[in-house]
């Protein structure tokens, strides 16, 4: 008997637990069917109040009780049990974050491109100077779901005065661009197709590519659906062409510029929240959290993992390090970062078209890189008509070398660029 009682007993005590597992249950697995929030809270407190209020009133009948205490000590399990985990959610879960997003500024007066893909982009243009080359050049920015960098660089300035126009664009989610209703449009093949249209909008007939980390990655792939369309590409401490390829990962391990572990120390139960439903439905984690709070959340992750991108290697006692640097960053889109990465499993595999492939390629990697080796090897490999060099002295944002700007026209300009630092190709196993 006491055996029996002792079982009732824990059941009782279990009832609570697992009515905060069923409420949890409840909220996600209604996800599947619809993204109306107050439907999936609905659902989570009904499936607590079902579960909680059986298991505690099995147990209280089991444990032969006053009438009395079996009639009301369920309600009293039941309704505390919907108390905790509302007063839970309405604290932890549906109050907005205590985040700042960070506009992006621009020292230009923005434009805008309206291309039929329904994306609405901003830009600049730098004219080229003199006799304009035929062919212009168009720089993407990292990411996904960063920004250019709408101030006149170095690089920009060295181009337009070896008469190249230069364009340069925030990505639909990001920077000063119109953000996407529909989150689940964030897909590589819509950056393709917005590129694409981009060549039609400036009535190119083909076009320079510039690729920054995921803008190399941009250009790869358009360069797989456009191959005809790309003149030459500068692949700039490029991600990976092809994700599913690393399973690994990308970056370098113990890695300073490892986001998993950044994200791990600023993580919110509203942010974990967002994140489970994205993976079920991700317009119910947009209705939830909205892309300026997701992106606010976004930038202060961002701001550390890309200290160790914009920062010069320096030696401490023989070691090559990273040192900190402060960066603010403005502008960053989450769910065109979330988005587009996830729809990478579901784009098609651009290398074995790539491998065919005539174009003249230039790849830099920093030396400090994050990136893993491997990466870049891959993209030496894949092009027949390309050349890897290392940049001395920079990170993963190797346009901070001072001699970023002569090596980007020189190999525009087909010049000599076997000058130092740059003489030689990396040595990768």
């Amino acid at each position: 008997m006491w055996l029996k009682r002792l079982g009732y007993s824990v059941l009782l005590l279990l009832s609570v637990p697992l009515g905060w597992l069923g409420s949890v249950s409840g909220f996600f697995a209604l996800a599947f069917i619809t993204d109306m929030i107050p439907l999936l809270l609905l659902s989570g407190v009904l499936v607590s109040v079902l579960l909680t209020g059986w298991l505690s009133w099995s147990a209280c009948h089991g444990l032969f009780i006053r009438p009395l205490l079996q009639r009301g000590l369920p309600v009293i399990v039941t309704g505390g049990t919907l108390f905790v985990v509302g007063v839970i959610t309405s604290v932890h879960v549906f109050q907005p974050m205590a985040i700042t997003y960070v506009p992006k500024e621009s020292t230009f007066e923005t434009v805008y491109w309206d291309l039929p893909t329904g994306s609405r982009l901003a830009y600049i243009h730098i004219p080229a100077e003199g006799t304009a080359h035929p062919t212009p050049v168009i720089l993407l920015h990292g990411g996904p779901g960063a920004s250019s960098n709408f101030t006149l660089q170095p690089e920009d300035q060295r181009l337009a005065s070896a008469g190249f126009n230069v364009y340069l664009y925030d990505q639909v989610g990001s920077g000063l661009s119109e953000r996407l209703d529909d989150i689940t449009q964030y897909t590589v093949d819509r950056h393709v197709a917005d590129l694409e249209a981009i060549r039609q909008e400036i009535d190119a007939e083909s076009m320079i590519l510039v690729g920054g980390s995921w803008g190399g990655t941009l250009a790869a792939h358009y360069l797989a659906a456009h191959p005809e369309r790309v003149e030459k590409v500068v692949f700039s401490s490029p991600g990976a062409i092809w994700t599913p390829a690393f399973a690994e990962g990308e970056i370098e391990t113990g890695s300073s510029g490892n986001a998993s572990s950044i994200v791990a120390e600023f993580a919110t139960l509203r942010w974990v929240v967002a994140y489970a439903l994205q993976q079920i439905n991700p317009t119910a984690a947009q209705n939830l959290v909205s892309d300026r709070e997701m992106s606010a959340f976004f930038q202060q992750i961002v701001g550390h993992v890309i200290a160790s991108d914009v920062a010069d290697c320096d030696t401490q006692d023989g070691v090559r390090e990273l040192p900190t640097v402060s960066v603010i960053p403005q502008g960053f889109g989450y769910y065109a970062n979330m988005m587009t990465v996830a729809s990478m499993s579901q784009t098609a595999d651009p290398r074995p078209v790539l491998v065919n492939s005539k174009t003249s390629v230039l790849i830099l990697r920093g030396e400090c890189d994050r990136i893993r080796p491997e990466v870049h090897q891959e993209y030496r490999e894949i092009f027949t008509y390309s050349t890897l060099f290392v940049v001395d002295d920079v990170g993963h944002a190797v346009n901070r070398s001072p001699q970023y700007a002569d090596i980007l026209s020189a190999f525009l300009l087909e010049q000599p660029l076997l000058l130092e630092p740059y003489q030689s190709e990396i040595a990768l196993p």
